[in-house]
């Protein structure tokens, strides 16, 4: 965050790994200034987690572990604005039918809310393979549906023979001022993507 000089409100994490056994955490998920939410994972691989801001006031409302997805949601607090929904949601590799299922009642619920929301993904399902894969058909047609827009269209993870838009950040407000994008780096085959909302 130092060196892009960008202040983020809200950082998301997927595949923390963190199980009920490995609990208490054996390392330090701190980051200065953050308060860190997670959620487990019950099988080897997943979990998710959120660092919010010291700045704000936020209420948790929804921990869901399951095998076949992990999520977190909070509703955040901004005095003299209204509550602005934010979301983790990590999908294992199983279960898309389930995961879809969910996805939808959440963002049917979310959508009612008339909160203006931000949908952090790690879904595993490419959507750059939209024109034969069942599955990245409906879920953009789901989103679609409920007016939800992704702010990531580049690949998310590269290889030498492959690349697939895996990860997004999705949101329900198509007139708000913002800049998105992903950050590149040869740490790992695995970008990390930002949503900036500029204010006006």
């Amino acid at each position: 965050m130092e060196e892009l000089q960008l202040h983020f409100s809200v950082i998301g994490d997927t595949e923390t790994k963190i199980t009920n056994s490995n609990l208490p955490l054996d390392f330090n998920p701190s980051i200065p200034n953050y308060r860190f939410e997670f959620v487990p994972t019950p099988l080897s691989a997943g979990g998710v987690g959120m660092y919010i801001h010291n700045d704000l006031n936020y209420t948790v409302i929804e921990r869901t572990c399951d095998e076949a997805f992990q999520a977190l949601r909070v509703s955040i607090h901004i005095a003299k604005k209204s509550t602005v929904i934010c979301g983790v949601i990590y999908r294992q590799h199983n279960s898309p039918e389930k995961f879809l299922s969910y996805f939808e009642q959440t963002v049917e619920k979310l959508s009612a809310s008339g909160r203006r929301i931000f949908i952090m993904t790690d879904a595993n399902i490419n959507r750059l393979s939209y024109e034969w894969c069942k599955y990245a058909q409906e879920f953009l047609h789901l989103l679609q549906s409920y007016s939800f827009i992704p702010t990531i269209d580049k690949p998310t993870r590269v290889r030498n023979k492959s690349a697939t838009l895996i990860d997004n950040i999705f949101i329900n407000n198509c007139d708000a001022n913002v800049n998105s994008g992903n950050i590149v780096s040869d740490i790992s085959d695995l970008y990390t993507i930002l949503c900036l909302r500029c204010a006006r």
